[in-house]
């Protein structure tokens, strides 16, 4: 294998992990917005979900919350901005 394949697939599997974590940590800033401490019960209600459903629920949520808000809001924008470029 060419160095060049080398380095695009450890770019691609570095980016996959990197997904994957900010998935997770989304979805345990949900599970705290919702009120559960207990990572099983949070992550059941809020499997399947897309990182926009993920984004959209924090939102709403954090309407009422008001956890963090600007932490959150620089959060979401970040993320779009990325989604954005793609």
């Amino acid at each position: 294998m060419m160095d060049l394949e080398k380095e695009f697939f450890a770019n691609l599997g570095l980016l996959s992990v990197k997904y994957a974590l900010m998935e997770n940590n989304l979805s345990l800033i949900l599970a705290k917005l919702i009120g559960t401490n207990d990572e099983i019960i949070g992550t059941t209600i809020l499997e399947n979900n897309s990182i926009s459903q993920y984004i959209e629920l924090i939102k709403k949520i954090n309407r009422h919350r008001w956890f963090r808000e600007e932490m959150i809001t620089d959060l979401i924008s970040n993320i779009n901005s990325v989604y954005l470029t793609l």
